[in-house]
C-alpha cells in the first residue's frame, strides 16, 4: 500500500480526536487513512469523500468541487456518502469491517472504521502468485457469508477486489474491507461509475447498467479466477469483444468440475445468466464440493494402496499434450526412469511397473555370493551419488538425439512490452519517467489496452496523477498507434489523429455514433450525419483500416495442438476405440532394477534414494496407464452410444449424459467428467472433444429425445436458407420447428441462435442490404 497520495492529509492531520498517520490506500471515489483514536488509544481506519474526477484540496486542507459545474455531483455523492455510512453502521459480521461512525469536517466527510490489521488478499497473490483450490474455498466462504449479510441490509459493496479483501492477522480470517463505493442493492440505475478492470462486470461499464446483487457476484467470482490461475480476468469490454472466455472448468486440479462451473456461472456477462442473490451462489459452492468431496473419500477408500490420489486426478484431468511434457519432465528428474525404444517390443507398462515391484520387494533383504562377480563393480558411484545434491542438473544423454525440428528453433520474437518499453527508452533517459512508462507498459492487455486507471497506477509509486497522464500520452504516440487506449474510441481516434482523419465525419461517428457503427445501424447513423448511404460507405471503408486491436500484432495468439487421445476404427460392421500411441511408453532402466536385485557397494544413502526414485517410477507408469485404459474405456462407451452419428453425421448425434456413461461402465460420473475434459476422439466424421458428445435432450412431438446439438444444426440451416430480403424472426423458426414435432420456447430458440453466433433478423435483413448495395 502508498505511504503517500498527491492529495491525501498530511500525516499528522487532526480530525477531531482521530490523528492520521499514513495513507493506506486510494481509489476513484476517496483516500483511506490510518489514523489514531486518541479516546480509544488504538488505531482505526478514516475513509475520506474525495472524488478525485471533481474534487481537489485547498492549501488549508479543505475538500471542495474543481469548478461551479462540478458542485452539484460533488454535494449529491456526498450526501450518497453520508447516508451510506449511517447504513453501514448497521452491518456486524465477522468477515465485514465494521463502521463506527461518520464526520463531517473539510467540507467532506470521513467513515470511522475498524482497522483490520492483517496482510491484504491482492499482497498475498503479488507474493506467491496464485492458491490451490483448499485454500481458496478456506477463505471464500466466509467471504460469501459476509457478502449475503451486507445484501441483507440492502447495500452493495461494487469494488470486491483483492486489494479490499484483508486477511485478518489475529486469526487468519478474511474481511471484506472499503465500502466507500457502496450503494443502495435495489436494481436501480446508477449514475456514477466505480469499477475495477478485470473484477467489476459489464453493467458497471455504462451510467445506465442496472446493478444489484449479481454485480458483486461478478466481482467475487473474478477473484476466485484471479487467485486460481494466477491471473487477472480479461476486463469486461474485451470479453464481449473478443466473444470468448476459457472457462475454469476442468483447468485448475484438484478444485472439482461442479465447483469450478459455479465460478464461471458467477462470471457470466450477462447479469440475468449468473446467480441472483449470494446465497443462491453459495450454496451451489457448498453442493459442489460436497459432491466432490463424496467421489475423493469413495475413491481414496477403494485406491487405498494408490500413493498420491489427488496426482491420479491431475493426470486424468490432463490433455494429452500436457501429460507429455509431464512425462518428459519426470524422465529428466527420475533417472530409473526411461522411455521404451520405439524399435523394441516391450511388455505393457503396467506389467513391467508389477514386476519391478515384486523384483524390489523380492530382494528386498538379499546378500550376494561371495564368490558372484558384482555385476555393479564398475559402476560409476559418483555418478549416482550426484543426484542427492540438490543443486544437481542431469547430465546429458550420451545417446545422440534428434535435433528438434527447425521451426522449433525459431525466435518468438519481440513482445509488446518490450517493443514498447524500448521506444520509451529512446525517447526519455528520465528514469522517473521511463518508470512510470513500465508500469503503464505493464497494466496493457494482450490487444495494447490499458486496463488499470490512472488512479490505480498513479498509486503504484506513487505518483501525482498530472505525471501520470503525461507519461501515458506520450505512450500512447509509440508504435503501434492506438496502444495503451482505455477503450475502444480512444484507440480508434488516436490513429486517425496519426492518419489525419481528425475533423473529417469519421471523427464524428467514432466520437458520437460509435455505438450505431458497432451494431450496423447505418441508416440511421446516415441520417445523424445527414448524408447519404454511398457516402457513408467510403467513411466506413476508411475506418475499417483502423486497428481495433493493436497490440494483437506483436501478441500473436498461440497455436493450440490437438493430438486425438483415441481413434475410431470401423472393422466390418463394429467401431473399436483405439489408443493413441503418442504418450512415451516407460519402464524401469534395467540398471537400476539390477542395482537394487543385488547388494550394491555404494552407500546406505544412495541405495536409499535409488528405492525411492524406483517406487515414484512404478507409481508414475502405473497411473499414466491407468488414465490410458480409462480414457478408451470411456471413448468405448461413447462409441456404442453414438453409433448413428459415427455412420451418419451430426443429425444423428443423441441426447447423452455423463451419468449414461458412468453407469454403462461402472464408474464415477466426476471421473467420466474428469475424463472427456480436454481429451480428443478422433472418429470418421472428424475429430471431436469428448464433452461434445454429451447434451441435454429435447422430447418431440414423437414421443423421441432430440440431441440439442441437433436442434442447433436445425436452427442454423433454417436460417442458411431463408429469404435473405426476409429473414425470419425467432417465433417464425419456433412455428417451423413445430412442423417438425420440436416444440421450443422463443428464449430457447434466441438463445441456441446466440450460441451459433447468429444475429438478429432485424441485424441479418441489414446486413442484407447493405451487401446489396455494394453490388450495385
Amino acid at each position: 500500500m502508498p505511504d503517500t497520495h498527491p492529495y491525501a492529509l498530511p500525516k499528522g492531520s487532526t480530525l477531531e480526536e482521530y490523528k492520521v498517520v499514513r495513507v493506506l490506500g486510494a481509489g476513484g471515489f476517496g483516500i483511506t487513512y490510518l489514523a489514531f483514536d486518541d479516546l480509544l488509544d488504538g488505531p482505526v481506519a478514516l475513509k475520506e469523500y474525495f472524488p478525485a474526477e471533481v474534487a481537489t484540496r485547498a492549501a488549508d486542507g479543505r475538500v471542495a468541487a474543481m469548478s461551479p459545474d462540478q458542485r452539484q455531483v460533488f454535494a449529491w455523492g456526498l450526501d450518497r456518502f453520508i447516508d451510506e455510512a449511517r447504513s453501514i453502521r448497521r452491518c456486524r459480521h465477522p468477515n465485514v469491517v465494521r463502521a463506527h461512525r461518520y464526520v463531517k469536517a473539510q467540507g467532506t466527510a470521513y467513515i470511522v472504521m475498524e482497522y483490520v490489521e492483517g496482510e491484504s488478499l491482492q499482497a498475498i497473490l503479488d507474493e506467491r502468485g496464485r492458491l490451490t483450490a483448499d485454500e481458496w474455498r478456506r477463505w471464500l466462504d466466509p467471504l460469501l457469508d459476509g457478502l449475503a449479510h451486507v445484501h441483507g441490509h440492502g447495500y452493495l459493496h461494487r469494488d470486491i477486489k483483492p486489494a479490499n479483501i484483508v486477511i485478518r492477522a489475529a486469526d487468519g480470517e478474511p474481511v471484506l474491507i472499503d465500502f466507500g463505493a457502496a450503494r443502495v442493492a435495489a436494481r436501480e440505475r446508477t449514475h456514477t461509475q466505480v469499477l475495477t478492470p478485470g473484477y467489476a462486470p459489464i453493467e458497471q461499464y455504462s451510467s445506465e447498467g442496472i446493478q444489484g446483487p449479481p454485480t458483486d457476484i461478478h466481482a467475487l467470482a473474478a477473484v476466485s479466477y484471479r487467485v486460481l490461475t494466477g491471473k487477472r480476468l480479461p476486463s469486461a469490454p474485451d470479453r464481449v469483444l473478443a466473444g470468448r472466455y476459457e472457462p475454469l472448468a476442468g483447468r485448475i486440479p484438484r478444485a472439482g468440475r461442479a465447483w469450478l462451473e459455479a465460478i464461471d456461472q458467477g462470471l457470466a456477462l450477462r447479469p440475468e445468466d449468473r446467480p441472483q442473490t449470494v446465497e443462491e451462489w453459495h450454496s451451489a459452492l457448498i453442493q459442489a464440493h460436497k459432491e466432490f468431496a463424496d467421489v475423493l473419500q469413495g475413491l481414496s477408500q477403494k485406491l487405498i494402496l494408490t500413493p498420491s490420489l489427488e496426482q491420479i486426478i491431475e493426470l486424468l484431468t490432463m490433455p494429452t499434450v500436457e501429460l507429455v511434457d509431464y512425462i518428459n519432465q519426470e524422465v529428466v528428474e527420475n533417472p530409473v526412469l526411461e522411455e521404451i525404444p520405439d524399435d523394441s517390443t516391450p511388455a505393457e507398462p503396467a506389467e513391467q511397473a508389477d514386476r519391478a515391484d515384486a523384483d524390489r520387494s523380492d530382494t528386498r533383504d538379499a546378500e550376494p555370493a561371495a564368490d558372484q562377480q558384482d555385476a555393479w563393480e564398475d559402476a560409476d558411484y559418483e555418478f549416482f551419488g550426484d543426484y542427492l545434491d540438490d543443486g544437481y542438473r542431469a547430465r546429458t544423454p550420451t545417446e545422440v538425439k534428434e535435433l528438434p525440428p527447425i521451426e522449433n528453433t525459431l525466435s518468438t520474437g519481440t513482445s509488446l512490452s518490450d517493443h514498447l518499453l524500448r521506444q520509451l527508452g529512446e525517447q526519455t533517459d528520465d528514469d522517473r519517467l521511463r518508470e512510470i512508462g513500465s508500469a503503464i507498459v505493464g497494466n496493457l492487455n494482450d490487444d495494447g489496452y490499458l486496463v488499470a486507471s490512472i488512479d490505480e497506477i498513479a498509486s503504484m509509486g506513487p505518483w501525482p496523477i498530472t505525471e501520470v497522464e503525461r507519461v501515458l500520452a506520450c505512450v500512447q504516440t509509440l508504435d503501434p498507434i492506438g496502444v495503451a487506449a482505455r477503450d475502444l474510441r480512444e484507440c480508434l481516434l488516436l490513429q486517425m489523429a496519426q492518419r489525419g482523419l481528425g475533423g473529417t465525419p469519421c471523427e464524428t461517428i467514432v466520437r458520437e455514433h460509435l455505438h450505431l457503427l458497432q451494431h450496423g445501424r447505418m441508416p440511421e447513423l446516415a441520417r445523424k450525419l445527414d448524408m447519404n448511404i454511398a457516402t457513408l460507405k467510403e467513411h466506413v471503408e476508411a475506418l475499417r483500416q483502423l486497428d481495433p486491436k493493436p497490440g494483437s500484432r506483436l501478441n500473436p495468439v498461440e497455436s493450440r495442438y490437438v493430438i486425438p487421445d483415441v481413434s475410431v476404427i470401423k472393422v466390418e460392421n463394429d467401431y473399436f476405440a483405439v489408443r493413441n500411441e503418442c504418450v512415451p511408453q516407460l519402464r524401469i532402466s534395467p540398471v537400476y532394477r539390477r542395482m537394487m536385485s543385488k547388494a550394491s557397494q555404494s552407500s546406505e544413502e544412495t541405495r536409499a534414494y535409488v528405492k525411492k526414485k524406483i517406487e515414484s517410477a512404478i507409481w508414475l507408469i502405473k497411473s499414466v496407464d491407468h488414465r490410458q485404459r480409462t480414457i478408451q474405456k470411456v471413448a468405448t462407451s461413447i462409441i456404442g452410444f453414438q453409433r448413428g452419428f459415427l455412420d451418419y453425421g451430426v443429425e444423428h448425434l443423441r441426447p447423452l449424459a455423463l451419468r449414461d456413461v458412468a453407469s454403462d461402465i461402472g464408474m464415477h460420473e466426476s471421473t467420466v467428467s474428469h475424463v472427456v475434459t480436454n481429451k480428443y476422439l478422433h472418429t470418421p466424421q472428424g475429430v471431436f472433444e469428448m464433452k461434445y458428445f454429451f447434451h441435454s435432450g429435447i422430447n418431440s412431438a414423437y414421443g423421441e429425445t432430440v440431441s440439442s446439438v441437433k436442434v442447433k444444426e436445425r436452427i442454423r440451416r433454417i436460417i442458411a436458407q431463408e429469404d435473405a430480403r426476409k429473414p425470419l424472426s425467432d417465433l417464425q423458426i419456433v412455428r417451423l420447428l413445430q412442423d417438425d414435432g420440436l416444440v421450443l420456447a422463443p428464449r430457447t430458440i434466441t438463445k441456441y441462435r446466440e450460441e451459433l453466433k447468429i444475429p438478429t433478423s432485424s441485424r441479418r435483413r441489414e446486413h442484407y442490404r447493405i451487401s446489396s448495395e455494394d453490388t450495385q
